[in-house]
């Protein structure tokens, strides 16, 4: 990476916050460094940004200290409303206040450039963060595991609270805090026994706290938010023996999602660029400042190595490809992300076994920055041609620009009726100007596809509701089905390993602010919730079956027959082979002498009282000893077999057949039984009007495009071979 500035000292360093004066940069005598003169003074300072390249940056303000400094940060506090142009700078000292600087007068050498001085703190503030999106906020963490919020609504007079109790255990001193840059009142920090705590201030309490279980009380350092997704976090260790950077999902806060290696020592800081949540900047004490990928975890370029550790690196908030490094070899420099140099590919072992990747200089970096990446574009060329490309595909599109006028208003047309959420009444329209009988069809069915109740509609549609019937069998059949399966499933809970993060919804989907109150009920309640789990667990175990109930036969028709009408025939006479049976418990044979007999409704009814596999036969027999197209149907329904009906169903009834799926078959398989219906129908029957249809049930607009091309395709050829193209043309237009 060039280098754009220096700066010839050994200090911590803040970027300014606001736009206007995004160019200045302060920094502090850092704590526990002196310099080859041995001088042990210490300094406030504010330098500008020189551009030209390599030269030491001027200085435009400095204030003489008592103390050196561990950590600051530079916030936009008063720069909206005019009264502090400049911001507010905070400093935390090694022994343990905080100071609150104006810029503004340290830049106009005024007599008194500090504003407050904080002393709430018992050791060296090395946290210290303004809230970006609330800059009265000041967050700080010390020794002891404190952590405070100041309220510098009155810079003059701050206010300072706790975030919450502390955690139980020994004190640590908090190496880091930072503010979620979604959810404005969440606050993280890290500290050197290895315990990372997202406080809310909300609630006034840690919603959830972590460590590494696989190294419990490493030294953390760093602690960052994921600038784009509210639920993402990086916690880095500062140990030798285990000097890697883990990014935490806290939907799932048992295990890391993902371990960043490439340091051979301790990691001393880090940063997540705010301009793109895919480059995050880390040093360790190897000496080494690496630029990462967070997402696929590949190591993108490299900063020049230092002389020696490189303690603090910061992207510039406002500048794109800015960042500072901060060494104790006396020298914070500013580099650019142009022309960077890129690690590529050779990989090395160190002394202490871990994986080393040696940087090649001159390379370019492995990728553009999201700032420099479009994020669409588009381009026309001669001929009607437009060339256009979208960073969410690899692809390249060209595709023809109509020029007919026609074309434009129809499609105007569908935007309103788009915009409108009236598809249902554009396909309407459409239907009452359709030039034929088939092209209505069409319009109509699709205007059945874009109605909520889709199902239903298709019946009427196909001319096969019945007004006077009852809602149909699909919720009877499911629940039919249920009481087969469903107890196995409550009876035994899912196992939970919470060493391996499951599976998340998108990230986009997640609600931050919710998530974030469900994880400190969940921490509250954590205790009595256990107790109650296994409460409900052993409420919800189902009882034992009992083998001398009947059991519900899994037909479509869960009512008993009604006492009336056909029913009541004449009493079939008292065979002594069924009664013995019966009396014996011998249902099998009971109902064997009963079908031989012709005594179907007995032989059902002595199954469904003989269990569930006596039953299941008797009904297949009953359903096979009759090859009727009802009876063809009814087994389909019971078996839920619409694979082999649709496939062996009688091509002229295409209709009752497409019915019948819409009403029995489940939402996943619907779509591949219509795709399968429509086969048959073109391919067998030669019925492309019918098979349109089903492919538009099936949602196969490539097969449904292709049918109604080559419908007219023969319309327009044979319009033109009779010397009329009306016709033709009027089709065309419509399509």
């Amino acid at each position: 990476m060039p280098k754009v500035g220096s700066i010839p000292r050994s200090a911590t360093v803040a970027w300014s916050s606001s736009n206007e004066h995004s160019g200045l940069l302060a920094a502090g005598t850092v704590a526990g460094a002196i310099s080859d003169t041995f001088d042990s003074t210490s300094h406030l300072d504010v330098f500008s940004l020189d551009l030209q390249g390599g030269a030491e940056l001027p200085l435009v303000g400095s204030l003489a200290c008592n103390d050196r400094f561990s950590r600051l940060t530079w916030g936009t506090k008063g720069v909206a409303d005019g009264s502090l142009p400049y911001g507010l700078l905070a400093a935390g000292t090694a022994n343990g206040s905080v100071q609150i600087v104006d810029p503004g007068r340290l830049i106009s050498r005024h007599d008194a450039p500090v504003v407050a001085t904080i002393d709430s703190h018992s050791g060296p503030v090395r946290g210290l963060e303004f809230n970006p999106a609330v800059p009265e906020l000041l967050a700080s963490g010390a020794a002891e595991s404190e952590v405070f919020i100041t309220d510098l609504t009155n810079p003059s007079t701050p206010r300072v609270v706790s975030p919450g109790a502390k955690s139980p255990g020994p004190g640590a001193d908090i190496s880091c805090v930072a503010w979620n840059r979604r959810v404005t009142h969440i606050l993280a920090s890290t500290s050197h026994n290895g315990l990372s705590v997202v406080w809310d201030l909300k609630l006034k309490k840690p919603v959830i706290n972590f460590t590494n279980s696989a190294n419990r009380g490493q030294r953390n350092s760093v602690i960052a938010w994921n600038p784009e997704v509210a639920t993402q976090i990086i916690v880095a260790s500062e140990d030798d023996a285990f000097p890697s950077m883990q990014i935490w999902d806290l939907r799932n806060a048992f295990a890391p999602v993902k371990e960043l290696t490439g340091h051979s020592k301790g990691i001393l800081t880090a940063s997540w660029c705010p301009q793109d949540e895919n480059l995050l900047i880390s040093s360790g004490k190897d000496n080494r400042t690496l630029c990462w990928d967070p997402a696929t975890g590949e190591v993108l370029c490299e900063l020049p190595p230092s002389a020696n550790w490189t303690f603090d690196v910061q992207w510039s908030p406002c500048l794109p490809a800015l960042l500072s490094s901060a060494s104790f070899s006396g020298e914070v420099a500013v580099h650019s992300l142009a022309d960077a140099s890129a690690t590529a590919g050779a990989e090395e072992t160190g002394a202490d076994g871990f994986s080393v990747q040696e940087p090649h200089a001159g390379k370019p970096m492995i990728r553009a920055p999201k700032w420099l990446r479009r994020p669409c574009g588009a381009s026309f060329g001669f001929g009607g041609k437009l060339v256009r490309f979208s960073h969410k595909s690899s692809e390249v599109t060209i595709e023809d620009v109509p020029s007919d006028t026609g074309v434009v208003a129809r499609a105007e047309q569908l935007r309103a009726a788009l915009e409108a959420g009236d598809l249902a009444g554009f396909c309407a329209h459409k239907a009452e100007a359709a030039p034929s009988e088939r092209d209505a069809d069409d319009w109509k069915l699709m205007e059945v596809l874009c109605s909520h109740d889709q199902r239903t509609l298709v019946l009427g549609f196909l001319g096969l509701v019945d007004p006077n019937a009852p809602p149909p069998a699909e919720p009877q059949a499911e629940a039919a089905y249920e009481p087969q399966y469903e107890p196995q499933y409550e009876a035994q809970p899912e196992p939970v390993t919470p060493a391996t993060p499951e599976p998340q919804p998108p990230l986009q989907d997640v609600n931050p602010e919710e998530l974030f109150s469900q994880m400190a009920i969940a921490t509250e309640r954590q205790m009595s919730q256990a107790s109650e789990l296994d409460a409900m667990g052993a409420a919800a175990t189902p009882p034992a079956p009992d083998d001398s109930a009947s059991p519900v036969p899994p037909e479509p028709a869960a009512e008993p027959p009604a006492r009336a009408g056909p029913l009541e025939t004449a009493p079939a006479p008292d065979d002594p082979d069924v009664s013995l049976a019966m009396l014996n418990g011998n249902f099998a044979t009971a109902v064997e002498v009963c079908l031989a007999q012709g005594r179907v409704a007995d032989a059902l009814i002595l199954a469904a009282s003989g269990g569930e596999e006596l039953w299941a036969a008797t009904r297949d027999q009953y359903l096979a000893s009759n090859k009727s197209a009802f009876m063809s149907r009814l087994s389909a329904v019971v078996h839920q077999d619409f694979d082999r009906y649709v496939a062996e169903s009688s091509l002229p009834a295409w209709k009752e057949t497409l019915a019948l799926i819409h009403t029995y078959a489940s939402a996943e398989a619907l779509q591949g039984l219509c795709n399968l219906l429509g086969e048959r129908l073109e391919a067998e029957a030669g019925d492309a009007s019918a098979a349109v249809l089903c492919y538009m049930c099936a949602a196969n607009t490539v097969k449904a495009v292709e049918l109604w091309h080559a419908r007219y395709s023969e319309q327009s050829a044979g319009a033109a071979g009779g010397g009329g193209g009306g016709g033709g043309d009027g089709g065309d237009d419509d399509f």
